[in-house]
C-alpha cells in the first residue's frame, strides 16, 4: 500500500474521496463527503457495494485516506491505531468549533465551579418538576478507568428498585450547570414513565419526548453536551489553559 501514498497525500477532500473510491473499487460504490456534526465515518449498504460517508476533515489528514481504504478492505470490522488517532483528532477539532459557536451564541454559561451536591441538585429538580411523583433516590455510578473512551453514558434509571445513577465524570468544575440539570430532568422523565407505565412503551417514546421538551434550555444543554463530548471522552487535544 506504500506505493499509493503519493497518490493521496496531500490533496483536497474531493480528490481524496475520488482516490479512496478508486483504491477501494469493487468494494465501495459511492463516497459521500459529509460536513455535518454527525457520524465521522460509516459504511452502509451491502458487501461489494458499500456506500462510504466520511467527514471532510478526516480526508485532509496525512495518511488517513489510505487507512480508510484499509478499513474498507476489512469491511469496517476494525479500526487501526492511526485511523483511531485521526478520528479522535477530528472529533476534538469539531468540538472546539462547536464550543466557539456556542460561546458566540450564548455567551458565558455558568459552570459548577466546585464539587457537585448531587442529592441537593436532584431534590431541586424533582421539587420543581416532578413533585407529584414518589421521591427517586439518586447516587453516583461506579468509577470508570481513565484514558480515552469510545462512548459514554451520563445517567441511568433503574426500575427495580427505582433509583438513578449519574456518571461521576459530570462532577467537574468546567461542566455546565444547565447540562447537569438536564441530565437529572431526563432521568426523572424515565421515573415518570415507570410510575405511570404503558404496556409496550419504549424508553424514549413520544410521551417521554414530550415531557423532555418541557425542560427550559433543552437546546442549549444539548448543544453544550455536543460541544464538550470530546473532553468527556478524553480525546482530541488538551484544552488551552487561561
Amino acid at each position: 500500500m506504500a506505493s499509493d501514498q503519493a497518490t493521496i497525500d496531500p490533496m483536497s477532500p474531493e480528490r481524496a474521496a475520488d482516490e479512496v473510491l478508486r483504491l477501494a473499487a469493487g468494494r465501495v460504490s459511492q463516497v459521500r463527503i459529509n460536513r455535518n456534526r454527525g457520524m465521522l465515518l460509516s459504511l452502509r449498504g451491502s458487501r461489494g457495494a458499500w456506500r462510504l460517508s466520511v467527514h471532510q476533515d478526516l480526508l485532509t489528514l496525512p495518511g488517513i485516506p489510505l487507512e480508510i481504504v484499509a478499513w474498507i478492505r476489512g469491511e469496517g470490522r476494525s479500526v487501526s491505531p492511526t485511523l483511531r488517532q485521526g478520528l479522535d483528532q477530528v472529533m476534538g477539532l469539531r468540538a472546539r468549533r462547536a464550543r466557539a459557536d456556542l460561546s458566540r451564541q450564548a455567551g458565558a454559561i455558568p459552570t459548577l465551579d466546585g464539587p457537585l451536591d448531587l442529592a441537593a441538585a436532584a431534590e431541586r429538580i424533582q421539587a420543581a418538576w416532578f413533585a407529584h411523583l414518589p421521591r427517586c433516590p439518586i447516587d453516583w455510578g461506579p468509577r470508570q478507568s481513565g484514558g480515552p473512551r469510545r462512548r459514554i453514558r451520563f445517567g441511568a434509571y433503574h426500575r427495580k428498585p427505582a433509583h438513578i445513577t449519574i456518571n461521576r465524570l459530570v462532577d467537574q468544575p468546567w461542566v455546565a450547570r444547565i447540562f447537569v440539570d438536564y441530565l437529572l430532568f431526563h432521568e426523572l422523565c424515565h421515573h415518570a414513565q415507570a410510575c405511570t407505565p404503558l404496556r409496550g412503551e419504549p424508553p424514549h417514546s413520544p410521551r417521554f419526548k414530550s415531557w423532555e421538551r418541557r425542560f427550559p434550555g433543552l437546546d442549549q444543554a444539548l448543544a453544550w453536551e455536543k460541544a464538550h463530548l470530546d473532553r468527556f471522552l478524553g480525546v482530541g487535544e488538551p484544552e488551552p489553559q487561561p
